[in-house]
């Protein structure tokens, strides 16, 4: 399976000086690491970065970064996935990344939403849906790597629990939690008994 390409540049300096450089000439410092792999320091384009991560995957797309030396035309490839992003909490320019090297034949665990489908019994009839878990670890291959778990709520009546167990999940895909744990709830419809009413004082009840 061909991955997105993402091209990025070796880089030997470090420290806060050397990023800020780095970032004033349109590079954001980056590092790619992983068990069995030596860390690497690399720059790379953040509008090439953006780009590469705009489709329905966003940051858990797998990325074929392509690491160029600059004092050489010697060039490796990495398989990696984003694993962690920092903005500046003012100006939200990207500062840095940290990108971990994976397999394409290794399962990795990432982080899928959860969106319901459709509008339950339950809640038509006045009960209330709760997503206990708007994210599922879900371990996989990389090229099976879900954009969304989609639930078909609109058959479900109130005062139910839906489990893990019972997820609509593709071949290969797992879900790192037990069976019994709780996805979503549905609370129970309530109805109100209406008392009849008192007749006023001093006026009697007609027979």
């Amino acid at each position: 399976m061909e991955f997105i390409k993402l091209e990025a540049l070796a880089r030997e300096s470090k420290g806060k000086s050397a990023a800020r450089r780095m970032r004033k000439a349109g590079r954001v410092p980056a590092v790619v690491y992983g068990k069995d792999t030596d860390t690497r320091k690399i720059s790379v384009d953040p509008e090439a970065l953006i780009k590469a991560l705009a489709g329905p995957l966003r940051v858990n797309t797998p990325l074929d970064v392509v690491i160029s030396d600059v004092n050489s035309e010697k060039k490796e490839d990495a398989l990696v996935i984003v694993k962690d992003h920092h903005y500046d909490p003012v100006t939200r320019e990207l500062l840095h990344v940290d990108f971990l090297s994976i397999s394409e034949s290794a399962p990795i665990r990432v982080d899928v939403p959860v969106v319901k489908v459709g509008r339950s019994k339950g809640e038509q009839l006045g009960g209330i849906l709760r997503m206990v878990h708007r994210t599922l670890p879900v371990i996989c291959l990389p090229k099976d790597i879900p954009a969304k778990i989609s639930v078909d709520v609109s058959a479900l009546e109130g005062g139910i629990t839906y489990h893990v167990s019972e997820l609509p999940l593709a071949e290969g895909l797992t879900v790192a939690m037990p069976p019994q744990e709780a996805v979503l709830t549905i609370s129970p419809i309530v109805i109100e008994e209406v008392a009849p009413e008192e007749p006023a004082a001093g006026k009697k009840k007609k027979k």
